[in-house]
């Protein structure tokens, strides 16, 4: 019985391991609602910083346009 538990417990702790992911980067494409200022600092930090890249993303940043 102990050795079904620990095994059990080996599986779930295995689970919770880092995994690596060999799928192509998912494009997004955010287009901001006004010219760039202080609102959309966040967006351009964290593509700066590679955040986005990290979570399998390619952003794509698009200015305003008056249409």
């Amino acid at each position: 019985m102990l050795s079904r538990r620990l095994f059990i417990a080996a599986a779930l702790i295995a689970g919770l391991g880092p995994v690596t992911s060999v799928c192509a980067q998912q494009t997004v494409t955010v287009a901001l609602d006004w010219t760039p200022n202080t609102n959309h600092v966040g967006l351009y930090v964290a593509q700066a910083k590679g955040f986005y890249a990290e979570a399998g993303l390619d952003v794509q940043i698009l200015p305003y346009t008056d249409t």
